[in-house]
């Protein structure tokens, strides 16, 4: 995509840095684009602090008229904020780039074990919150791991889990 002028400018303080995000898009068919379904092209430029600066390109199913650039750079700034709480939680608490399980198959029901305790976390973490004095998935770990496990067991053979509600 040939460099044009910016359509869309957001400066933002992240992580105590300043960040200048510049984002430009332009209509396009798929067949420009080689890629199925693609409505719309994107540029997007951050400058972060004084001296770094990532060039990111965008492709989107849904068009300018859809999806001007001001919601464009909104969501792929919120895209990222729920990527980086999820990989988050599966990296540090989880351990899952820690995971040395090479057995075909046996990753992919780790994976999936792991994000269902996200789900429970999730859930978990919202019922009755101003009851509890910590809120973490650590917290949540230990909290299940109580007991030789009863707390985990019972939240997996119960119909309706009292577990939560602690």
């Amino acid at each position: 995509m040939r460099s044009f002028p910016p359509q869309e400018v957001l400066r933002e303080k992240n992580k105590g840095r300043e960040e200048l995000r510049t984002l430009s898009s332009k209509a396009i068919t798929a067949e420009q684009a080689c890629f199925p379904g693609a409505r719309q092209a994107g540029r997007l430029t951050r400058k972060i602090g004084k001296s770094r600066q990532v060039v990111v390109e965008l492709l989107s199913s849904r068009s300018r008229e859809e999806l001007g650039p001001k919601e464009l750079l909104k969501a792929v700034r919120k895209h990222w904020v729920v990527e980086a709480g999820v990989h988050y939680r599966l990296d540090l608490s989880l351990g899952e780039d820690r995971s040395r399980v090479r057995h075909r198959g046996s990753h992919l029901v780790q994976s999936m074990i792991r994000r269902f305790v996200i789900s429970l976390f999730a859930e978990w973490k919202t019922a009755k919150p101003r009851k509890r004095k910590h809120k973490s998935l650590p917290d949540f770990l230990a909290v299940m791991g109580e007991n030789d496990q009863k707390h985990a067991f019972v939240l997996v053979t119960a119909k309706r889990p009292k577990v939560l509600a602690k």
